[in-house]
């Protein structure tokens, strides 16, 4: 993807805040009493020169996405995004649960990134068909339904779990592309991954 230029103001970032009141896109991705912390917790929008032909980008083809990345396989990132897709808006959130031992900080922590592409009209960029094709691509990923929405689902390279793989879903609706990934000091039970994924998808529905 080309790069966006520095003194061109093509997307507006925007920090929605870490504390206890602050508003996230999905409600109760955890299960009930475990602790969270929010990491990243930011809103991305075309900025005062969008439209500028120094903003201009355009989707790879999905054969020449960057796989070692763990999305959105744009080189520049999720404000490279917007602006190539012809966004409305993405939101971009990390939590980390506290479930550790006190004698072994970080230890049983889980991390869930999500981020959220507010899809233009009838999509022209065909945004939801290039995160298709490139998820399918680096994640050895297939295409399922997940609690009844259409999605993709495969494996990204981990920043923290032994396993040195996490959990990924792309969720592909006409409206938004969501990114999931399911990471952390140690593997997310079946029950946790179906609780967070079922409120994904039914934010979504």
């Amino acid at each position: 993807m080309t790069v966006i230029p520095d003194a061109v103001e093509c997307v507006q970032a925007r920090d929605l805040g870490a504390g206890a009141g602050a508003d996230l896109p999905v409600k109760d991705l955890f299960e009930r009493g475990v602790k969270r912390a929010i990491h990243i917790n930011e809103e991305l929008v075309p900025g005062r020169d969008a439209g500028d032909g120094r903003c201009a980008g355009r989707f790879p083809a999905f054969e020449a996405v960057d796989c070692g990345l763990r999305g959105p396989w744009a080189r520049t990132g999720w404000g490279d995004l917007l602006i190539v897709s012809g966004a409305r808006r993405v939101r971009h959130v990390e939590l980390v649960t506290e479930e550790s031992d006190p004698a072994r900080p970080n230890s049983a922590s889980r991390i869930m990134t999500y981020a959220e592409i507010e899809l233009p009209v009838h999509d022209p960029k065909q945004t939801g068909q290039f995160a298709q094709a490139a998820f399918e691509h680096c994640t050895g990923g297939t295409d399922q339904l997940v609690h009844g929405v259409p999605a993709v689902v495969g494996f990204v390279p981990s920043e923290s779990e032994p396993s040195g793989v996490a959990a990924a879903v792309a969720f592909l609706t006409p409206e938004r592309v969501d990114w999931v990934v399911l990471d952390g000091q140690r593997p997310w039970t079946n029950a946790e991954r179906h609780h967070a994924l079922a409120a994904v998808a039914a934010h979504l529905s």
